[in-house]
């Protein structure tokens, strides 16, 4: 994350689709950014939306991301997605980025995560930055869930108007994306959900102890 968020980070303006984290406040304050936290898991429990339920099967005008980014103010140099997009089902995914569009300006940067293991932890990880820009992914395994998996094509499908940058297989199963915006284009046509078509990503597959904290290499 360092080479090629952190160095963009001084004095820029960012936007945080994840909860306030001190270590994350403190990294970009030394940096002069001006960081806007959507604190995304917040919004979603005062819609009554559970990431560890709903996320794959809930209709994507549920998520109201017009209204998670009314108080947002681009346009943001970086945007933190982190790796939210493991629990959104792609038309969700769609309506995100389509908000997004009219938020960044060309160059902006997309930094998210994807998980590359068929299961992944039913909830989002806890997510610190040290001092140095290191990412520290703090997740509970106990309760596992099928993963999306998605694709690079799929991704850049779901966001036309970004471009991949740089993507890295980091440690754990976890794949870093950093994609850059280019210009606003018309969003891919969104599914009509059904019974037959929502998978089932909500049902715990197997158990196991909590893994404990383990930094990400930079």
């Amino acid at each position: 994350m360092t080479e090629h968020i952190g160095r963009r980070s001084r004095r820029s303006h960012v936007l945080d689709l994840g909860p306030p984290r001190q270590s994350i406040l403190d990294f970009f304050a030394r940096a002069g950014a001006r960081l806007h936290i959507a604190d995304t898991p917040r919004f979603l429990r005062n819609h009554d939306i559970a990431f560890a339920a709903d996320c794959h099967h809930v209709p994507a005008s549920k998520f109201a991301f017009e209204e998670l980014l009314a108080n947002a103010e681009g346009p943001y140099q970086i945007v933190l997605a982190w790796d939210y997009f493991n629990y959104f089902n792609r038309d969700t995914i769609i309506c995100l980025m389509s908000r997004l569009n009219s938020l960044c300006s060309r160059g902006t940067l997309l930094y998210f995560i994807t998980i590359v293991e068929p299961h992944m932890p039913d909830v989002p990880a806890r997510i610190e930055l040290d001092a140095d820009g290191a990412l520290h992914y703090q997740t509970d395994r106990t309760y596992l869930r099928n993963s999306p998996r998605y694709a690079p094509k799929v991704l850049e499908n779901m966001m036309p108007s970004f471009r991949m940058q740089h993507m890295f297989l980091l440690q754990n199963g976890l794949q870093e994306h950093v994609y850059a915006f280019s210009r606003p284009k018309t969003p891919p046509r969104l599914n009509v959900l059904t019974e037959t078509s929502l998978l089932d990503f909500s049902t715990p597959v197997s158990r196991s102890d909590a893994r404990p904290t383990s930094p990400l290499p930079r």
